[in-house]
């Protein structure tokens, strides 16, 4: 797998290196970064229905077999909604397990959101991530792009949010509040720098399955 970096990629990365101002100076909480990778994906897979909404008749490996191909359209995109919606909202229940899990917050994930947007000043990292979001899907659709990879990034992060939400759970009960914070924001910064790999990685193994599948010849 061949790691490299690109404008967005590099824009996100930006992006996730505000949340260690936000710890340094306005105080913000390990259960704080877990929202707010929550919203970014939430955001993100926004972007993502978006784009398979309104993409004009592009066929989509990742959710196809040789019997059933897939294609973008409203129907699809409901799909997308549907399918990545149960697992955003397990995330969310997740999110509250670990907020009951640090003392002094909020006993739900819901209650606290206000104050960690405005008071504490999470909706700038926010409002950056839905600024590049736009930007990326308008891009993205404008010149056709796709569809595959941009899928592929969404799970990708959501099997990712899993393990943040599941690990920051046990950094906060064994290593303390500080403990959690660095190794997140550490995580979470590898992790975008690799997203590009993994979609490159991922949609060629699917264009070889499916040249494979129809009788084509594959590398």
């Amino acid at each position: 797998m061949k790691y490299h970096l690109d404008r967005d990629t590099l824009l996100m990365v930006g992006v996730h290196a505000l949340p260690l101002l936000g710890v340094w100076f306005v105080g913000w909480s390990a259960p704080a970064l877990l929202i707010l990778y929550w919203l970014e994906t939430l955001v993100i897979g926004v972007g993502t229905v978006v784009m398979v909404a309104l993409a004009r008749d592009q066929p989509i490996a990742l959710l196809s077999s040789p019997a059933h191909p897939a294609r973008t359209g409203i129907g699809m995109a409901l799909f997308v909604l549907a399918h990545a919606g149960i697992f955003m909202g397990i995330h969310l229940f997740m999110l509250t397990m670990a907020f009951e899990l640090t003392p002094g917050s909020a006993p739900s994930v819901l209650e606290s959101l206000p104050a960690l947007l405005f008071e504490k000043g999470l909706w700038l990292p926010v409002v950056g991530i839905c600024m590049i979001r736009a930007l990326v899907t308008m891009r993205a659709l404008q010149r056709r792009e796709s569809i595959d990879r941009y899928l592929i990034g969404f799970y990708f992060r959501i099997v990712v949010m899993q393990l943040a939400v599941i690990g920051g759970g046990f950094l906060l009960v064994f290593t303390g509040a500080q403990g959690a914070l660095v190794v997140l924001v550490a995580a979470r910064l590898a992790f975008e720098f690799a997203v590009p790999s993994v979609e490159d990685y991922v949609e060629e193994h699917i264009a070889r399955l499916h040249r494979r599948s129809t009788g084509g010849t594959g590398g």
